[in-house]
């Protein structure tokens, strides 16, 4: 943060209440879905905040976590194709959720 005359002005960042960072491969959350989304936001303990989805493909787990909570999602996805389908899958979170292609390097 920067200080501008008597205000603190964030320069760089975003600031959350609570941030849940879901790093699982795509495939092994998919096979689960029906449970896994309710239990990852259970076992956080919070409901709120920023969650980054790393390897989320076709989105079906974002979908599920976005039903049982008030999250702010991103997910990164390194397939093109999947990153399609997700957006397909997830329009109508429009706002709430956002999914990007990413290297996952």
């Amino acid at each position: 943060m920067r200080v501008h005359g008597r205000m603190n002005v964030p320069v760089l960042g975003i600031v959350v209440a609570a941030a849940c960072l879901v790093a699982c491969p795509a495939s092994a959350a998919e096979s689960s879905v029906d449970s896994t989304g309710s239990w990852l936001v259970k076992w956080a303990g919070i409901d709120s905040g920023l969650c980054v989805h790393v390897g989320c493909g076709s989105g079906r787990l974002i979908s599920e976590i976005s039903q049982e909570s008030n999250f702010l999602i991103e997910g990164l996805e390194s397939d093109g194709g999947q990153v399609k389908d997700a957006r397909s899958l997830l329009a109508h979170l429009y706002g709430g959720v956002t999914v990007r292609e990413s290297s996952l390097k």
